[in-house]
């Protein structure tokens, strides 16, 4: 069952960021968790965890503090990893002004941030996003990403303050040594630090976003990934000319093959593919790798849709069927035809990973 505090024996601090109010609706369980380290898990913790199926982690230590005490990522089932090393490093603030500061500086290193983001997107969820009590450095991106879902400035304080009735060991830890101003923030100090970081952007969101040069598109999926997640597959297919399928949607843009997962599928993403593909077009296919591109992309407000297509080729030329009601015709186009009829820059980069895949076998 799905909920917002899991009490792990060892490790501290793990939360899901479902189920907070949005202007979509409510944020989804089971897509984004946060915490601290993993490495002193015990034997029931890895248990549990392995039992939430996480297929992604971004480990915010610095690299140090990753040799020292690694993820246990073969337990886990060897799940993506990404590390990434913060503005400050593992540096303790030395009081509340220190931390305003630490906090600001990690926010204002744009590129490393929209690397972040972009990284967050692309990564297969669940996704665990962690630090080491999982407070600080995970707590701006957990935040960070509340904001942009439209979750409510009092609700993402809150979630923020949930940091520090779970962090019982970490204070006995850093007593004596860690100002208690930082261990434990007054209830003013997210709210404080929001203010100062948009300040230049005229108290606006977007207009920080726009620092981060991000795409529309990537903006609209950020605002979005927290809602009900959508797993699709399709298909690039190629003819005996070299050429590919491309589809002229109702709604008016072109578009690649795809479709939803359906549990006549069995889960199982060329299932998915080779229907979707017969159905749509009669045709049939042949995969020609086991590889697949991913591109992940907001359809509707509250949606986050992740599709996997293969490269694949024709096995029976035939007629196409067009069935008129979600695609109004079909056609074949060769690579930079293609690149030039097709609407989203999603879809071109999806075509540009086809014939070079193409090339290599």
């Amino acid at each position: 069952m799905s909920k917002r505090y899991y009490p792990f024996e060892r490790i501290e601090n793990f939360r899901d960021l479902g189920g907070y109010a949005t202007p979509y609706g409510a944020t989804s369980f089971d897509v984004i968790y946060r915490s601290g380290e993993l490495y002193h898990a015990s034997e029931n913790d890895l248990e549990n965890l392995k039992k939430l199926k996480i297929a992604s982690i971004i480990d915010f230590r610095d690299e140090g503090s990753t040799l020292q005490r690694p993820d246990p990522l073969s337990f886990l089932g060897d799940p993506c990893y990404h590390q990434f090393s913060l503005p400050g490093g593992s540096r303790v603030p030395e009081n509340r002004e220190d931390m305003l500061n630490y906090y600001l500086e990690i926010l204002n290193d744009f590129s490393l941030v929209r690397e972040i983001l972009l990284t967050i997107i692309a990564l297969p969820k669940p996704l665990l996003l962690h630090c080491a009590i999982g407070k600080d450095r995970t707590g701006i991106f957990s935040e960070l990403l509340l904001l942009l879902n439209g979750v409510d400035l009092h609700d993402v304080n809150a979630d923020y303050l949930l940091s520090l009735p779970y962090l019982s060991e970490a204070a006995e830890r850093g007593a004596g040594q860690v100002n208690k101003d930082v261990m434990y923030p007054d209830h003013a100090f997210f709210i404080d630090f929001l203010r100062l970081l948009l300040k230049p952007y005229n108290d606006s969101l977007d207009s920080y976003l726009s620092k981060l040069r991000l795409e529309k598109g990537e903006i609209q999926t950020l605002k979005n990934l927290l809602g009900r997640q959508e797993r699709s597959f399709g298909a690039v297919v190629f003819d005996k000319e070299g050429r590919v399928l491309l589809e002229k949607m109702v709604l008016g843009h072109t578009s690649l093959p795809k479709g939803h997962i359906e549990e006549i599928d069995a889960n199982d993403g060329k299932k998915t593919a080779l229907r979707e593909i017969k159905e749509e077009t009669n045709l049939s296919i042949a995969f020609l790798s086991d590889k697949t591109y991913d591109i992940v992309y907001s359809p509707f407000s509250g949606v986050c849709k992740r599709v996997s297509f293969y490269l694949t080729r024709v096995l029976n030329p035939c007629e196409l069927i067009v069935d008129g009601q979600e695609v109004s015709s079909f056609y074949w186009a060769q690579k930079e035809e293609a690149l030039n009829l097709l609407t989203y820059e999603d879809d071109k980069k999806v075509i540009r990973w086809a014939y070079q895949e193409k090339e290599k076998l």
